[in-house]
C-alpha cells in the first residue's frame, strides 16, 4: 500500500518515479484505465505539471484505476484508488487480471475533463459490448428460426 500527499493543489509526487532514478528527464504519466484483454487500456490520462513528477488526483475516489509511466518505457506502475482523504490518497498495487474491463462510471465524480473523458471512453465500451452481445443473440435467434438473412430483422 502507498500513501501519497495531496499538496494544497490536488496534485501527488507520481508513484512511478519515487526512488527511481533511472527515469529523471524522462516525461512521466498518470492516467485512468480499465482492462482490455491482458493489458490496460487508458480512458483518459491526469493532468500533471510538465515533466509529470506531480499529477493532480482531485476528483478520483476509491475503486478507481490508476496506471503510471514514463514515455518511451515499458514498465509501468498499477494501482487501485484504496482511500482518499483531503491530505493522502492511498494507493494498493494491483496486476492487470484484477482491473475490471468496464466498471461503474457513477462512482467517479465529474468535476474534471478528464474524469468526464474517463466516463465517456468507459460508456463506449460498454455500448460496443451491448452492440456485440445483440448481434451474437441476434445470430443465435436467426439460426435456430432456419433465418439466413439478417435483413428480416430490420425495422421498416
Amino acid at each position: 500500500m502507498h500513501s501519497l500527499s495531496i499538496d494544497g493543489d490536488g496534485y501527488i509526487d507520481n508513484p512511478h518515479a519515487v526512488n527511481n532514478p533511472s527515469l529523471v528527464g524522462k516525461k512521466l504519466w498518470g492516467a485512468i484505465v480499465c482492462r482490455a484483454g491482458k493489458k490496460t487500456q487508458i480512458l483518459s490520462f491526469l493532468p500533471r505539471d510538465d515533466p509529470g513528477r506531480k499529477i493532480e488526483i482531485r476528483g478520483i475516489l476509491p475503486g478507481v484505476y490508476l496506471e503510471f509511466g514514463a514515455v518511451g518505457e515499458k514498465k509501468r506502475s498499477l494501482y487501485v484508488v484504496n482511500e482518499v482523504t483531503d491530505k493522502v490518497i492511498s494507493l494498493r498495487s494491483v496486476d492487470v487480471s484484477t482491473v475490471p474491463k468496464v466498471y461503474d462510471v457513477e462512482s467517479i465524480t465529474p468535476t474534471k475533463i478528464h474524469i468526464l473523458e474517463a466516463q465517456q471512453t468507459l460508456i463506449e465500451l460498454q455500448m460496443d459490448a451491448l452492440r456485440s452481445g445483440l448481434a451474437d443473440i441476434t445470430r443465435e435467434y436467426a439460426a435456430s428460426q432456419g433465418i439466413s438473412d439478417r435483413s428480416a430483422f430490420l425495422i421498416k
